[in-house]
């Protein structure tokens, strides 16, 4: 059992590197340490509004990006459980994983929403792009279809202009809790789903600050896919408790297009 805490490891890098870069998409827009917080301090208010409590499952589909990431670190910093969706698993798949992994909410890359049958995915309450955290759709029950701004007027009551380090906070969730929901590609069938803890999450982080020849303020080129563990762990989670700046390609890793990236 490690010491360290999951969500604390995560809230202690952002107040430490709060002015400094941290997440960019290639060719597009970059946000500091700072930016993230704002982002990931917003989307626990929406949870809230959502309804979303401790343990509930929040599904995330889109290619990677800047955006992925705060989606992927605001979920599991509220004390949710995230589910990472492969974007080149099939419509019936994508149906299939947000059934079977309970999700309450969905984050969509918007290419990926324009395939959606909400019929297929009933217990869903709103759908919040991943481009703009926008809700896309919210369902006829759940008196969300202002959710939107009612975020913006909370976010503003409750932080105004004295948004900083100290104000910034996050969750206190067990590293025995899960964190994660991994589907695999489903060579036998549907795919399966596989539970990680904040322990597992923790485990390769800590492996990596004393193993992986990085240091704060580095820059790095992740083009893995963050639906799968390793690309997720090493090539995002680690580099980001460390104070890196993580550029994603968000694109196929042509070697032109990761000499033009470099």
């Amino acid at each position: 059992m490690l010491k360290e805490n999951f969500v604390e490891f995560i809230e202690k890098s952002i107040k430490s590197n709060w002015t400094i870069d941290a997440l960019a998409d290639y060719k597009g827009i970059s946000y500091t340490y700072s930016d993230v917080a704002r982002k990931i301090s917003r989307l626990h208010i929406a949870f809230r509004l959502a309804g979303i409590k401790k343990g509930d499952k929040i599904a995330l589909i889109g290619k990677n990006s800047a955006s992925w990431g705060i989606t992927f670190i605001a979920a599991v910093t509220y004390g949710a459980v995230i589910v990472p969706i492969l974007p080149d698993f099939t419509v019936d798949d994508v149906h299939h994983i947000i059934n079977h992994s309970d999700s309450k909410i969905l984050f969509a890359g918007d290419s990926f929403y324009d395939v959606l049958d909400m019929k297929e995915t009933p217990d869903l309450s709103v759908i919040f792009s991943l481009t703009d955290y926008n809700p896309l759709y919210t369902s006829d029950d759940s008196n969300l279809e202002n959710i939107g701004e009612e975020t913006d007027r909370l976010f503003n009551e409750q932080y105004g202009k004295e948004f900083g380090p100290d104000a910034f906070s996050v969750a206190k969730v067990g590293n025995a809790e899960l964190a994660e929901i991994s589907y695999t590609s489903g060579t036998s069938g549907f795919s399966k789903g596989v539970m990680l803890s904040h322990n597992s999450l923790i485990a390769n982080i800590r492996y990596a600050h004393e193993n992986m020849p990085l240091e704060p303020r580095d820059s790095i080129v992740s083009f893995l896919p963050l639906a799968h563990s390793y690309g997720c762990a090493f090539e995002f989670l680690f580099p980001f408790t460390l104070g890196c700046h993580i550029t994603f390609l968000g694109k196929t890793p042509t070697p032109q297009i990761i000499m033009e990236a470099f």
